[in-house]
């Protein structure tokens, strides 16, 4: 085990649509503070869309994703899912044991 190569923290991309106009990254971000995700690991991004209301993605961490799951966490009529990448732009990857195999002697 190299302990200079370590697994980062685990996140969830969430797409936030029909929003207002009046909506932005930082409002996103202080309502899900206000909601008990700390700031600093919330990351938003304007989506550009053709609809008068505005659309984010917005990446958290994953221990807060069953939170922002439950309907009753966001404001009504608010459109939550889960954020969809884009075809070929997201890397596929694997899961690795998080401690070493046992080792077999012969």
């Amino acid at each position: 085990m190299d302990p200079e190569l370590t697994a980062g923290e685990r996140n969830a991309w969430i797409y936030a649509g029909c929003l207002s106009q009046q909506t932005t990254e930082d409002k996103i971000k202080t309502f899900l503070n206000k909601k008990g995700i700390p700031r600093e690991r919330i990351m938003c991004e304007e989506l550009r869309i053709l609809e008068n209301n505005k659309a984010f993605k917005i990446e958290i961490t994953f221990q807060h994703r069953a939170d922002t799951e439950n309907p009753e966490f966001w404001p009504k009529k608010v459109v939550i899912r889960p954020f969809r990448f884009p075809h070929g732009r997201r890397t596929t990857g694997v899961d690795l044991p998080t401690s070493d195999p046992p080792t077999s002697h012969m």
